[in-house]
């Protein structure tokens, strides 16, 4: 156990490229909008503007905290974006050629920019007059300040004007894609929030309903007189367009790789993140076009340099079996520390893959831990000194692995992995064996699981299918797993069972959750 603070200097940044050519084309580009043949966007937390084309970059902010949902006004004279300049997230506009931004909004919620009315008033959601904070409304301001006016609809996380000003299409439930909301978004959201699309009629307060497939529909935005949006019916998430004089859905866009994120309309053409690029829509030719962007920026952050960390900034903290030393996880690197004397060790160094949850071995010769140098994560089982190169272990499909475990004869490790499976892999032979398979992620999935002493089981907890959890354990040698069932002798808030033709007893604590364990 570590009895003091542990302060870190670790050089971080592309230590061994310091004078290395910038690729041609930038790529995490994020939430782009047009108008007037200009482009704006966010890159690395600051607002940029190009051209039509993508070509001409400048940047228009350097604040240090981020810029968030830049969007031009019709007349492409101005930027209004979310920002972080007084402690607070609120309205700011800038002029499209840069200069100080004016702060437009003063209210302590957060006010989230959502586009335009006119030129001369922003469109922005916020909590500010909810009665809780799990829904936010839709409020125009001036660019000039003043009183900020709420919209019609009671409650509206996104919303776009019609160019004629009748309509507004909106989203009631939160964008799960945001991370904001009643709910932990996830992709391929289903659950009961899911949000639609709604277009208010502002002058007789009726709704039309975009029809939802069961799917989240987002990003609303008018071209014309139809509706435009994002939804993920089809598995990624993709354009859509909804005729209100046909009644129809039809799908735009038809990205299988990854989702587009955000989506823009100046009244002719769309613009819109995907894959890190911003690709732009012209409605006049129904073609979409992926931009290629280069910026030259000046980041302070990916320079190497120090970074001080406090204790409390590292993670996976595991003690070596002597107690001498810990292994820990710290910004993608796995190093070793010790508890009183001695150097602090970082056994991979590698900047530019992460390497996560570390595990010291029993015998305390290696440390295990999972690791994406080669593209996909594999895990990886080092010496603890670190004087010869890692031992890799592929684990197959490409996934996010998790809770690395070391039986205690030093021969396997078990693991999970993302889609809620259980494994072994045998060290020797690298074969991966799956143990079993969840059925839910919520509330809090968890295997529990536990090698037994003499690593010939396991134990480990999972969902029934009347969503209650038991305690399964299971036989190595012949791979077959049983559920418990019998408990007997209660003491402190402990049961305990013995089970047949074993000489091992188990142990489940009564709580919500099933952990099992030996004795």
């Amino acid at each position: 156990m570590l009895h003091k603070p542990v302060t870190l200097l670790m050089l971080t940044g592309l230590a061994c490229a310091t004078a290395t050519a910038q690729s041609t084309e930038t790529l995490l580009l994020r939430s782009p909008s047009i108008s007037q043949h200009q482009i704006a966007f966010n890159y690395a937390g600051d607002i940029w503007t190009t051209d039509e084309n993508g070509q001409h970059p400048q940047r228009i902010t350097v604040n240090p905290d981020v810029e968030l949902e830049p969007m031009l006004s019709p007349d492409g004279k101005w930027i209004a974006f979310s920002g972080n300049y007084d402690g607070n997230v609120d309205l700011y506009v800038v002029a499209v050629n840069g200069g100080i931004p004016r702060r437009i909004t003063h209210h302590p919620d957060a006010d989230i920019v959502r586009g335009w009315h006119g030129n001369d008033k922003i469109v922005f959601a916020s909590t500010r007059n909810s009665f809780s904070m799990r829904f936010q409304q839709l409020f125009e301001v001036s660019i000039d300040g003043g009183m900020p006016t709420k919209l019609k609809m009671p409650e509206a996380h996104q919303g776009n004007i019609s160019p004629d000003g009748l309509y507004t299409a909106y989203i009631k439930n939160p964008d799960p894609t945001e991370r904001a909301g009643t709910y932990r978004p996830f992709k391929h959201y289903r659950g009961g929030n899911m949000p639609k699309i709604w277009i208010f009629n502002n002058q007789t307060n009726t709704v039309i309903e975009i029809p939802d497939a069961g799917a989240n529909n987002i990003r609303p935005v008018w071209l014309g007189n139809d509706v435009y949006f994002l939804s993920d019916r089809n598995g990624t998430m993709n354009i859509f367009r909804y005729s209100i004089s046909g009644k129809t859905v039809t799908q735009i866009s038809n990205h299988k790789d990854y989702d587009v994120k955000t989506l823009f309309s100046d009244g002719k053409t769309l613009v819109y993140e995907q894959a890190g690029r911003i690709n732009k829509w012209d409605a006049a030719a129904n073609k979409s076009t992926a931009l290629t962007i280069s910026l030259q920026a000046d980041l302070p952050y990916k320079r190497p340099h120090y970074i001080t960390a406090t204790v409390n900034a590292l993670r996976s903290v595991n003690l070596s079996p002597t107690g001498v030393r810990a292994v820990v996880q710290f910004r993608g690197d796995v190093l070793t520390i010790p508890a009183e004397k001695g150097n602090i060790r970082n056994i991979t160094a590698t900047p530019g893959t992460h390497e996560r949850t570390p595990v010291w071995s029993p015998d305390g010769t290696s440390i295990a831990y999972f690791s994406d140098a080669g593209g996909e994560y594999a895990l990886h089982i080092r010496d603890q000194k670190a004087e010869k190169p890692a031992q890799i272990i592929p684990l197959g499909e490409a996934s996010f692995y998790n809770s690395p475990q070391w039986s205690p004869d030093n021969k396997k490790i078990l693991f999970a992995d993302k889609k809620l499976r259980l494994y072994y892999v045998d060290i020797e032979s690298k074969k991966v064996t799956q143990i079993d398979e969840d059925s839910y992620d919520r509330p809090d999935q968890t295997f529990s699981a536990n090698w037994s002493p003499d690593s010939r089981w396991i134990t480990y907890s999972k969902r029934l299918p009347n969503s209650l959890q038991a305690v399964f354990l299971y036989n190595i040698a012949d791979k077959k797993a049983v559920r418990l069932l019998m408990v007997v002798v209660k003491q402190q808030n402990l049961y305990s069972a013995k089970m047949a033709n074993t000489s091992s007893s188990w142990q489940v604590p009564t709580m919500h959750r099933i952990r099992a364990g030996w004795t």
